[in-house]
C-alpha cells in the first residue's frame, strides 16, 4: 500500500499535469489550411484521429462504420467552415451510488468531467493543425430521461449542470465546449406528457440479479425486483421520448462514452471502456506504479481504501469545488 504522504504527492504531481494539458493552447502549431480540393484528405484525417486508440476502445476496423456515418455531416461543417460539431452524452447528470445498500446519488460533477474534457481538447488540439475552425462539443446530460425513470428531481441535476458549465468555464474551454440539458431543449411538462402518451412495453421485463443492482444504484435505493422491472420499463419509454426530442434539436455526429449500434465510444479518459455516471472515478495509487484514472462502482468499491486528496496538496486554481470527495485517492486494501 502507498503511504499517504506519498500518495498525496503523487496525485498532486497527477492532477498538475492534467490542468498542464488543458491549458496548452490550440493554435501552438502551424495551421495547415486546406484547399477545397483537399478537403477530402482533411476529412479523412480527422477521421483518422478519431478511430485512434486514444480516443476509442475500438480497434480501427470496428470503428472504420462509425466513421465512414460521421462523414456527411463533418463535410457539410468543413463546407461551410464551421468548427466541426460533436454531441457527446455525458450521462443524467449525476453519478450512480458506489455504496452496498445504493445510497448517496452524487449530483456534482468530478475529476471523470475534468478528464473527459482534458480528452476534448486533446482531439480538438490534434484537430486544429489540418483544419483550423476546430472541433465544438455539446455535452448532452439526459436529466429529463432520469427524472420520469428513477424519480431524480430535477432541482438535484440542476446543480450538477450549474457546476458542470462552471467547471467548463474555469478551464477555458466555453468558447467550444457547452453543456446542453434535455430540460433546456424541452418544457419537463410536455416531456411527461409524452412519456405517459408512450405505450408499455407489451411484455413483462425479466430482470437479472445483476441489473436489479444496476436499477438501484441509478434510483438510490435497494430495488425488489418487480421495482427493478418498472424502472426498466420507465426506461425503455423515456428513450423512445428522448430520442425524437434530441433528433429534432441536435445537429452533430452523436458520441457516446462507450460504443452503441448508432455512435461511436468516445473514451472518456485514456484506456477507460466506461460510462462516468456509473461511480466515481478516483485515482488509483499503488507501489511501484504511476496513478491511473480509475471508475469506481459499487460492485468493487468495498475493495479499495479511498480518502480525499487535501486542498493544500491540489495543484493551484484547482477548478472543481472545494471539499473533499470531489477527488479521491485510491489505494488497495
Amino acid at each position: 500500500m502507498v503511504a499517504d504522504a506519498q500518495a498525496s504527492r503523487e496525485a498532486a504531481a497527477y492532477l498538475a499535469c492534467v490542468l498542464q494539458d488543458l491549458h496548452q493552447p490550440m493554435n501552438d502549431r502551424l495551421p495547415q489550411f486546406a484547399a477545397p480540393a483537399a478537403s477530402q484528405s482533411v476529412l479523412d484525417r480527422v477521421l483518422h484521429t478519431l478511430g485512434g486508440r486514444r480516443f476509442t476502445h475500438l480497434s480501427r476496423s470496428q470503428a472504420q462504420p462509425y466513421l465512414e456515418r460521421m462523414r456527411s455531416l463533418l463535410k457539410a461543417d468543413m463546407d461551410a467552415g464551421r468548427p466541426l460539431h460533436f454531441c457527446y452524452d455525458l450521462g443524467p447528470g449525476y453519478h450512480a451510488s458506489v455504496e452496498a445498500d445504493f445510497t448517496g446519488l452524487r449530483f456534482a460533477p468530478s475529476l471523470g468531467e475534468l478528464l473527459a474534457l482534458r480528452q476534448i481538447h486533446a482531439f480538438g488540439r490534434e484537430v486544429a493543425p489540418v483544419y483550423a475552425p476546430g472541433v465544438r462539443f455539446s455535452l448532452v446530460i439526459d436529466d429529463l430521461c432520469a427524472w420520469v425513470t428513477n424519480d431524480v428531481e430535477l432541482i438535484d441535476t440542476a446543480r450538477y449542470l450549474k457546476q458542470f458549465t462552471a467547471l467548463v468555464g474555469a478551464v477555458g474551454m466555453q468558447d467550444r465546449v457547452s453543456v446542453l440539458a434535455e430540460s433546456a431543449l424541452e418544457d419537463a411538462r410536455v416531456y411527461r406528457r409524452a412519456f405517459e402518451r408512450t405505450p408499455q412495453l407489451t411484455k413483462a421485463l425479466a430482470v437479472s440479479p445483476a441489473e436489479q443492482d444496476n436499477v438501484s444504484r441509478f434510483v438510490g435505493r435497494a430495488c425488489s425486483t418487480a421495482q427493478a422491472a418498472d424502472h426498466l420499463a420507465r426506461y425503455q419509454r423515456a428513450l423512445v421520448v428522448s430520442d425524437h426530442l434530441l433528433g429534432a434539436h441536435l445537429g452533430g455526429v452523436r458520441l457516446t462514452q462507450r460504443t452503441t449500434a448508432q455512435s461511436l465510444g468516445f473514451r472518456c479518459f485514456p484506456g477507460s471502456d466506461v460510462r462516468l455516471q456509473s461511480g466515481e472515478v478516483d485515482l488509483l495509487l499503488a507501489s511501484g506504479a504511476h496513478p491511473r484514472p480509475v471508475l469506481i462502482t459499487h460492485r468493487h468499491h468495498a475493495l479499495y481504501r479511498r480518502w480525499p486528496v487535501e486542498m493544500d496538496a491540489l495543484p493551484p486554481n484547482w477548478p472543481l469545488p472545494t471539499g473533499s470527495a470531489q477527488v479521491a485517492a485510491l489505494a488497495v486494501c
